[in-house]
């Protein structure tokens, strides 16, 4: 039997870290959860992950994409698939368009789900972009 896939999760709201954590260990994921950016690097320091799912608002309005982009320039994570799970669209209107690489790149980001995301949208995007 392989080792289940580790997801980095980070989200300052501890109650929807909490949820989407339940989520992931149900469908038999291992979960490294982080409340901050910076407690996500350290956290990575000689570990690997599978893939990671970030907040966009976190310390600042551009925590997660800033994450991403360092996580990005990360010996041995520079490939790990990055899902970006965030309330902008909500609460702004504003919304990334990622249908083409240039655009995924220019973001540091594979996918944009916006809050609240469903179980089973996460577990699909989670598997699309895991399975590749």
């Amino acid at each position: 039997m392989s080792d289940p896939r580790r997801v980095l999760l980070v989200d300052d709201d501890a109650d929807c870290r909490d949820a989407l954590q339940i989520v992931l260990e149900a469908s038999g994921y291992d979960v490294l959860s982080a409340g901050s950016a910076e407690e996500a690097l350290s956290m990575l320091t000689g570990e690997t992950v599978d893939i990671a799912i970030l907040d966009m608002m976190m310390e600042e309005n551009d925590s997660g994409a800033a994450l991403a982009h360092r996580i990005r320039r990360c010996p041995g994570l520079a490939e790990v698939p990055i899902i970006l799970v965030t309330a902008v669209t909500e609460r702004t209107g504003f919304r990334v368009p990622l249908s083409t690489r240039q655009e995924r790149e220019w973001l540091g980001v594979d996918a944009w789900l916006d809050k609240p995301v469903s179980p089973e949208r996460l577990l699909r995007e989670v598997e699309r972009l895991t399975n590749d």
